[in-house]
C-alpha cells in the first residue's frame, strides 16, 4: 500500500501500489481512515481521490469480520 511518503521500489514491492487508484475495496477504506492523507505520487487526499473515483465501476458490499475464531465486528 503505502509506507509514509516513500515512493520507489523495496524488497521487489512498488510503493506506492498503483492497485490503491484501481481497487474501491482499497481506496475506499483508505478515505475513510485516512480522509486528508496525501498520495505521495498524486499529490491528492485519499478522500479526493475517493470522490474522483468511478464509484459504481465495481461492487463493495460490508463483511463481519472474524480473528481467531470469534467475531469482532458485525456489519
Amino acid at each position: 500500500m503505502t509506507y509514509g511518503d516513500f515512493v520507489g521500489v523495496e524488497n521487489d514491492i512498488e510503493l506506492p501500489r498503483a492497485e490503491i487508484t484501481k481497487n474501491a475495496f482499497v481506496l475506499l477504506p483508505l478515505a475513510e481512515i485516512a480522509p486528508d492523507v496525501l498520495h505521495p505520487q498524486l499529490q491528492k487526499t485519499y478522500c479526493d481521490l475517493w470522490q474522483d473515483y468511478d464509484q459504481t465501476s465495481q461492487s463493495l458490499w460490508a463483511i463481519d469480520f472474524e480473528w481467531n475464531g470469534k467475531v469482532i465486528s458485525v456489519v
